[in-house]
């Protein structure tokens, strides 16, 4: 359960780091079953408030309901100082980067489908993702023109900043940084639920 609050807190909090935005504040709506155990909630809550206080926000409440499975909501509101970084920047010529290597995620999930437990950090990068704040606010401070985190993969998400700016991109995989867990290049251009910063 402890996972669980920081997985959904940190993921919902990556959305700010995506257009440079300084977080302030989460509320956290959860559902729970009947019988969950109570110490189970006070788990996820404990690490739903690690995910806010490792990026200086803080949960300013939320809402608790019973229902017939686990749901857990998280709103986050932050701070731009001056326009986000938007998806729509980009311009023909620029570079594309990512802020880290790419691929555990995808190993962890697929380890789990096939019944084994995953490599150690690459369970770490699905079960604890860092939402990439500082790096954003420093990313829009050094000329960052366009931006997205990555959710749905690197390939997936390049093109979505693409289309929002008018644009096509030629991305080569021998300079993709691939995660130590991944046994080849197509698993980091396809792996999602990474929170890093494309831009």
């Amino acid at each position: 359960p402890g996972g669980l609050g920081w997985r959904a807190t940190a993921a919902a909090l990556s959305d700010l780091a995506a257009v440079a935005a300084e977080p302030l504040g989460v509320l956290l709506s959860v559902a729970l079953p009947p019988d969950w155990p109570e110490a189970h909630f006070a788990d996820l809550m404990a690490g739903a408030g690690e995910a806010v206080r490792a990026v200086g926000a803080v949960i300013w409440g939320g809402d608790l309901v019973r229902g017939d499975r686990v749901v857990v909501d998280v709103m986050v509101a932050g701070r731009l100082a001056g326009e986000p970084v938007r998806r729509s920047g980009a311009a023909v010529g620029d570079e594309l980067w990512v802020t880290g290597a790419l691929g555990g995620p995808f190993c962890a999930v697929a380890a789990w489908n096939a019944g084994q437990e995953p490599e150690e950090t690459a369970r770490a990068r699905f079960a604890h993702p860092v939402p990439r704040i500082a790096e954003g606010i420093w990313l829009k401070q050094h000329g960052a023109r366009a931006m997205i985190d990555v959710s749905d993969g690197l390939v997936a998400d390049a093109k979505h900043l693409a289309a929002a700016s008018g644009i096509g991109w030629a991305i080569d995989p021998d300079r993709v940084p691939v995660h130590p867990a991944a046994e080849v290049v197509e698993e980091a251009l396809v792996s999602g639920e990474e929170y890093e910063l494309l831009v």
